[in-house]
């Protein structure tokens, strides 16, 4: 994981428009105009695209879509918990009754990256006759379950959007006709929700008790983010010295680390580990190890993953597990993971202690106990 360097001063010329999801959004309705972009999504359930809606089995409930999306997304999914959920009433509602159910999904966006905001001002300026892209942005969704005035389980989905445009991609445009828009992904979030929320909505409806610490369903991974290993010249080691380092940041306090302000932590993580210890292509991992409302153990183990590949069609290589590495290789660099998530939802709670494993090496850090 080695980082990247340069773009120095670009990135301090735009790194206000680079936070601003509207400036991507500007560039890409432009492409879209021109017919000269093509636009895809990943990372969303699929397989829920094509499938039917639910039938109407609950007779009310209040819902409130919070946020909004560059392409009519929250508005598809505003219309589809009105006309299309398993509720045979469904009312439009902004605050959280006392009495009854009420489901708020709020839409969460994704910046563009600061490469993808310069070329777009360039494109923009010459009129898609200089390519622009963006593979980073994109929407999360997180639908928060009310029953009776009090949340009792959260669900999160998220998609990522490619887009490309330049003039020469005009006789590909049609890909955009078979291709999902953003209204066909918030469909599918939604349809996907109502499938994993089932149980907690058939308990609900019928009145059964659903008092407690708050239920979650999210996936069994987070993303890691690579950074350059030259911003952080307090972490280097010498020759010989082998070391996983992790620390919490709190979000804002070090401007190295581009976690959103609005996330609750993050997790700083250095290492240098000699290759001939750790097989090729070892993963990482992230437990978390406390006590649940009774007292009891919990341990939660999540993957670390890169990205996702820009393009469905393009595969991430891996080396294979049988891999020799050289005679004293070695692997190392730095990265930084969004720890907001499992704050909202209470995977990650005060007094918790985190390890992060790759192969055979591991760091541990210990959240602070609750005042």
């Amino acid at each position: 994981m080695s980082g990247k360097k340069g773009w120095k001063h670009s990135r301090r010329a735009t790194a206000a428009a680079a936070s601003n999801p509207r400036t991507i959004g500007l560039l890409a309705a432009v492409c879209l105009a021109l017919n000269g972009c093509v636009m895809g999504y990943r990372q969303y359930p699929k397989e829920q695209s094509s499938a039917p809606y639910p039938d109407k089995t609950y007779e009310q409930m209040y819902f409130r879509v919070q946020g909004s999306s560059l392409f009519g997304g929250a508005a598809a999914l505003r219309n589809f918990l009105r006309l299309r959920s398993p509720f045979k009433a469904a009312e439009y509602r902004d605050d959280i009754p006392a009495k009854g159910l009420y489901i708020r999904a709020k839409v969460e966006t994704f910046d563009p990256s600061i490469a993808s905001a310069v070329f777009g001002y360039i494109s923009y300026s010459t009129l898609m006759i200089s390519p622009m892209w963006s593979t980073r942005d994109g929407n999360r969704v997180v639908f928060e379950i009310f029953k009776d005035g009090n949340i009792v389980k959260t669900f999160e989905y998220e998609a990522r959007r490619t887009t490309v445009g330049w003039l020469g991609l005009l006789p590909f445009a049609w890909v955009n006709f078979i291709t999902a828009s953003e209204e066909d992904v918030f469909e599918s979030f939604g349809k996907r929700f109502f499938v994993d929320a089932r149980p907690t909505l058939t308990q609900a409806t019928a009145g059964g008790a659903l008092a407690g610490a708050q239920e979650k369903h999210m996936q069994p991974y987070l993303y890691f983010h690579e950074m350059d290993e030259a911003l952080f010249p307090e972490r280097e080691r010498a020759p010989g010295v082998y070391a996983i380092e992790a620390a919490l940041v709190k979000p804002g306090t070090d401007p190295r680390v581009p976690a959103p302000k609005e996330s609750a932590a993050a997790l700083l993580v250095s290492y240098r580990l000699p290759a001939a210890k750790n097989a090729a292509g070892a993963a990482w991992r992230l437990e978390i190890a406390g006590k649940d409302a009774g007292g009891k153990p919990r341990k939660t183990t999540l993957a670390l993953l890169a990205p996702a590949p820009d393009f469905d069609n393009v595969a991430r290589a891996e080396p294979a597990p049988s891999a020799a590495p050289t005679a004293g290789a070695v692997d190392g660099g730095v990265f930084w993971v969004d720890l907001g998530a499992l704050v909202r939802d209470k995977t990650l709670r005060p007094g918790d202690a985190l390890t992060l494993r790759c192969g055979d090496a591991s760091a541990r850090v210990a959240l602070p106990a609750a005042d």
